[in-house]
């Protein structure tokens, strides 16, 4: 990702010429050049002209707590667009005057940065509990919102149309500690959102790599299937959309991948290989 703005002090960066790296994002306030950066998301505080402050509570993280919305960044994107976006699907509101306050940056030695991939790495996908509360704007258009659709049961989904579609999103914390605790290095992750697989795996590699994932290597949740066929829904746009059953997906060395499954599996997530890594253009493949 390209800086728009100085993580230090918020001024908006200008494009300078700076020695043998040609034109690039410069701070003038803070005198110093910003190279590419990814991985990054953005945090929204949400206020009213009464200075009122919207807050999300997640049932899945804590009945006791409001959160701030948050969310990553799409390639493109800068940081207000990323707010209005996100703001716009978790909330439903729309932002008038995004206004950026602020940036951080963890040390690069501290984060998954996917420069050690290579080829016949494993990928080890762990299962999501549904939606997860992605892709709605499809949902609502397969589906009538309405009580008496919502509260239909249905034989394939083992429940209603409504608690099918609002299960509570699975979160892998533990799962990652675990997978830290036990040695494992991790060599890439993904965290499948919106964007389904062709947008978030590919977020995760570094150039002259690919992955490639097996469609059949884990069960997909029905309600996929569903919305697939009540909407008439491609198969590239359904995972072009959704999590498809997986919503977390790391990169291991193959010596590493039974050390992980059992990490995984510690905590109570589902762990599925899924495919591997490959030289090629940078991208993912579905087979």
């Amino acid at each position: 990702m390209r800086f728009t703005y100085c993580p230090d002090c918020g001024t908006k960066l200008i494009q300078k010429e700076v020695g043998d790296e040609g034109f690039m994002p410069y701070c003038d306030n803070c005198k110093k050049p910003l190279f590419d950066m990814f991985s990054s998301c953005i945090i929204a505080l949400v206020t009213n002209e009464k200075q009122e402050v919207a807050l999300l509570r997640q049932n899945y993280i804590s009945t006791d707590y409001y959160n701030l919305v948050s969310g990553y960044m799409k390639p493109g994107e800068t940081a207000e667009e990323t707010a209005v976006r996100e703001v716009g699907e978790e909330l439903g509101l729309t932002i008038n005057e995004p206004k950026i306050t602020g940036t951080y940056w963890f040390d690069k030695k501290d984060m998954i940065t996917g420069e050690d991939l290579k080829a016949g790495d494993v990928l080890i996908g762990m299962a999501s509990s549904g939606v997860h509360s992605n892709g709605f704007s499809l949902v609502r258009k397969v589906f009538e919102m309405t009580k008496e659709s919502l509260d239909t049961y249905y034989d394939d989904l083992g429940t209603t149309l409504g608690e099918a579609l609002l299960a509570p999103t699975r979160i892998y914390v533990k799962a990652l500690k675990s997978i830290k605790n036990a040695g494992v290095k991790v060599k890439a992750c993904s965290h499948i959102t919106g964007g389904g697989f062709y947008e978030n795996i590919p977020r995760m590699l570094k150039d002259g790599v690919k992955a490639v994932v097996e469609k059949d290597s884990y069960p997909v949740p029905p309600i996929f299937t569903k919305l697939a066929k009540e909407g008439n829904v491609d198969e590239h746009a359904m995972y072009n959309t959704y999590n498809m059953g997986i919503g977390m997906i790391v990169a291991v060395d193959p010596a590493d991948v039974d050390k992980t499954i059992e990490a995984i599996k510690a905590t109570g997530d589902t762990p599925y290989v899924i495919g591997h890594i490959e030289d090629g253009e940078k991208g993912v493949t579905l087979c």
